[in-house]
């Protein structure tokens, strides 16, 4: 969660403390939503705390003040505070801040800090007596790899807690207007149908965009050379991109793990849109599940190739540079379609036209299988060898596999 843990404190702060806070002058509770805001944003200010100790901010989630234990001892402490700091004011400060509205205040700070914790994933809540990981909202942190974040569930949740509390605010705050009432209601509800929208497209789609340990926990730096892994040619620093050194069984489990999912393809291209894969999400999403991303590699290579030096763009067609650049390390070999082959597994294989075009490409499983999307294919699966060159029987194409 990014932009929402302010507001969504808020709404918890006043759904807890509605009497309490009902009960105080106006000011007061001005006072009251504003400290609630505050706090609800407070432990990701130790991403500025990171910035200081020179520690990856990616690791944010991994410090003191990400734990919630710490929040609860200061609560406490504040608790224990509060009367004794309310008799050393005078007068005049006592009847400005009444010792009630300091209570509510310590207590907003537990209610607004506990709702980022539980709302943020990733978070060790038990700890110390446990170390397990985890958030209420961990279901829906599901970003597809291949779009931005806006095109994820959280984010759409986001949106929907943002209106709620803009309704909330107007509510208390502004004299009732009927255009202004439905415009509300209307986006709430454009809201609410969105999210349910993302939630419902998510569980069609394969997606994982956080990069894991061998211990299956997120690390997006497993050889702590404070290169971010998805950034990284060579993860583990040996002299190998990660092309060249990523192993057969790594990669052949991995793109069987995804086809095996039968999740949606890029057919129809409204799918694409929705995080649907092609040949090349297929293999790019395969070597980044094995925490060895190819991007890296691909876009020095055009970087080091293009006479103009240009960064690569959207329109960069990444398959054929993939192609190009096997074929640049004299590691691709063409088969003879003719003559039946026990396919070696774990290598990346390619459909090429006689005009060079590259229209397809894959990686073999065992038992001479493949991991590819057929034209036809609605869903991810795995084909044979045989069904492969049967759909392209007449394409006057040439089949290229990786040595």
């Amino acid at each position: 969660m990014i932009i929402a843990h302010g507001p969504i404190a808020y709404i918890a702060n006043q759904a807890i403390q509605k009497k309490r806070i009902d009960q105080l002058k106006t000011q007061e509770r001005v006072i009251v939503s504003l400290f609630s805001l505050f706090f609800g944003i407070l432990p990701d200010f130790d991403f500025f705390l990171a910035l200081l100790l020179n520690v990856p901010t990616y690791q944010h989630h991994q410090m003191l003040t990400h734990y919630p234990i710490i929040y609860i001892l200061l609560w406490i402490i504040l608790k224990l505070l509060t009367r004794p700091i309310f008799n050393t004011l005078n007068k005049k400060n006592q009847n400005a801040i009444s010792l009630n509205l300091l209570n509510i205040i310590v207590d907003t700070f537990l209610i607004s800090t506990m709702s980022h914790m539980l709302t943020d994933t990733g978070i060790a809540f038990f700890y110390p007596l446990a170390k397990v990981k985890f958030g209420i909202l961990q279901v829906f942190d599901t970003q597809n790899l291949f779009l931005p974040y806006v095109f994820s569930p959280m984010f759409a949740l986001e949106i929907l807690a943002i209106f709620i509390f803009i309704g909330l605010i107007y509510k208390k705050a502004l004299k009732s207007n009927k255009a202004v009432n439905i415009l509300l209601k209307s986006l709430t509800a454009l809201s609410v149908a969105l999210f349910v929208s993302m939630v419902i497209i998510s569980q069609y789609t394969y997606n994982n965009s956080k990069m894991k340990g061998p211990d299956g926990s997120i690390n997006y730096d497993i050889d702590y050379d404070r290169l971010i892994d998805s950034d990284d040619m060579d993860i583990g620093n040996d002299g190998k991109n990660n092309i060249l050194k990523a192993n057969s069984v790594d990669i052949s489990d991995s793109a069987l793990n995804i086809v095996n999912s039968h999740k949606w393809t890029a057919n129809p291209k409204i799918h694409y849109s929705f995080g649907g894969f092609d040949a090349y999400r297929l293999v790019s999403q395969t070597y980044f599940d094995a925490h060895l991303p190819i991007e890296p590699v691909l876009n020095d290579y055009i970087v080091k190739n293009s006479e103009q030096k240009k960064y690569p763009s959207k329109k960069t067609d990444y398959i054929t540079v993939l192609f190009n650049y096997l074929q640049s390390q004299d590691i691709l070999i063409e088969l003879n379609t003719d003559e039946s082959v026990g396919l070696p597994y774990g290598k990346l294989l390619f459909i090429q036209k006689d005009s060079g075009k590259i229209i397809n490409a894959g990686i073999t499983l065992e038992g001479n299988n493949i991991a590819i999307v057929l034209p036809d294919d609605k869903v991810l699966q795995m084909h044979g060898y045989n069904v492969l060159l049967e759909s392209y029987i007449n394409e006057n194409s040439h089949v290229y596999i990786q040595k």
